[in-house]
């Protein structure tokens, strides 16, 4: 009892002092990129990400950032379909920084995190695609702005993610009880769409915003890692992503167009 009393004070500390982003870490990244080998084929959910930007018609030659580009798979893909577009790309790894050097010699890579004020510097991008980033973060609204900054107009913001379509944000700490001293993770909080809509909205960018469902068209066997999705299905929807923390994961395309600058 005593334990327990601890804990509901620290947490109390916690909470009282807008601290709860301290707590966890993210450090599953570099596990999951580094010990597989670089795909040949795109995933599944690179496909409508690509067809939103052909969908823009671009001129031969724009710019495109991928952040949170781990080892640049994303962009090996872009750069296949885009052979013209000047591809960069950010991650917080270093580790991952150097295999994507290495995956694409072509691009321009740095080891940054979205979240510093200031995150891509001067660089102004026609295209910025950001996917399974901004579920580590508890606020977005930094996030979002930093990517609208390094926009030029009628620039395309796709933001992919999971979102709760119910106004209920969804803020995530967990701990793999099976592994003795194992810290506190995140990565997998999900906001409403009704917060990045609001956030959006009262920001200094004049936005047309559009979501997109994605959906496998395939189903996925759970693997050796719990905190990894697979899909099952849930009444009479096929293929529904799902990960260990019995979090069912509502996948959307978020895309974003600049208008205009107020």
């Amino acid at each position: 009892m005593e334990r327990y009393f601890i804990i509901l004070e620290l947490w109390k500390n916690v909470m009282n002092s807008n601290d709860f982003n301290s707590l966890g870490e993210r450090i599953a990244d570099d596990d999951i990129y580094l010990n597989k080998k670089f795909p040949k084929e795109p995933k599944e959910i690179f496909k409508p990400i690509i067809s939103l930007i052909e969908n823009c018609k671009f001129q031969s030659g724009f710019n495109l950032c991928d952040i949170g580009c781990a080892t640049g798979e994303f962009l090996a893909h872009a750069q296949n379909v885009f052979p013209h577009c000047n591809i960069s790309g950010i991650d917080f790894s270093k580790s991952l920084i150097e295999e994507a050097k290495k995956n694409i010699p072509t691009g321009n890579f740095f080891v940054k995190s979205i979240e510093e004020k200031n995150a891509l510097g001067k660089r102004k991008f026609d295209v910025i695609n950001m996917k399974g980033v901004l579920t580590i973060f508890d606020d977005p609204r930094p996030i979002l702005l930093n990517c609208l900054s390094a926009m030029k107009k009628n620039g395309l913001l796709l933001v992919t993610n999971f979102f709760n379509e119910d106004p209920i944000d969804v803020l995530v700490r967990y701990r793999r009880a099976d592994k003795k001293n194992s810290p506190l993770e995140k990565g997998w909080n999900m906001h409403s769409c009704f917060t990045i809509e609001e956030q959006l909205r009262n920001s200094d960018y004049d936005l047309e915003i559009n979501w997109h469902d994605f959906v496998m068209p395939f189903p996925i066997k759970r693997g050796d890692d719990p905190m990894r999705t697979w899909t099952t299905q849930v009444g009479n929807s096929k293929n529904i992503s799902i990960n260990g923390a019995c979090q069912i994961i509502n996948f959307k395309i978020l895309e974003i167009r600049i208008k205009d600058f107020f």
